[in-house]
């Protein structure tokens, strides 16, 4: 028999299922796929002057990859409105905020959805539209305000 290196057997019979399932070394590598790019908003959706989160809300609010806000508003003492334009469908992009939602109560049209979520000590209620006429967005509205 061999020396044995103090390693459990069990040890050496997996390294050695390890380097043989590896390939060892073989040059016949399978491709990292290529990086998806980022979706851009339609120019039809992206025609206004842009405006940002404020600060503190950044990691609060997660916005979807390429969305375009225009609209910051603060609403008396009440919550800080946001309104803007994110690229997909109302499905993916709903997915962004939390899953699947249904259709809001005041409106049970499959052309909008909202939902709710809380989030860093805020509550922050977003409602998707679709926009007749630019296929690729959905409006937004985010509101965000400070949980007691």
């Amino acid at each position: 028999m061999g020396r044995s290196l103090g390693l459990p057997r069990g040890f050496a019979c997996a390294a050695a299922l390890a380097i043989v399932s590896s390939g060892c070394g073989s040059a016949s590598r399978v491709p990292a796929p290529e990086p998806t790019p980022d979706p851009e908003l339609p120019a039809c959706a992206a025609d206004g002057p842009a405006a940002q989160l404020p600060r503190e809300l950044v990691g609060v609010v997660g916005l979807p990859v390429g969305t375009r806000l225009e609209t910051t508003r603060l609403v008396g003492v009440g919550p800080l409105v946001v309104g803007g334009y994110a690229p997909g469908t109302l499905a993916n992009v709903a997915q962004t905020f939390g899953g699947e939602s249904a259709a809001t109560a005041e409106s049970p049209s499959a052309a909008e959805r909202a939902g709710a979520y809380a989030n860093g000590g805020y509550a922050v209620e977003w409602t998707l539209r679709d926009l007749p006429g630019c296929p690729g967005a959905v409006a937004l509205t985010i509101s965000v305000r400070k949980e007691d």
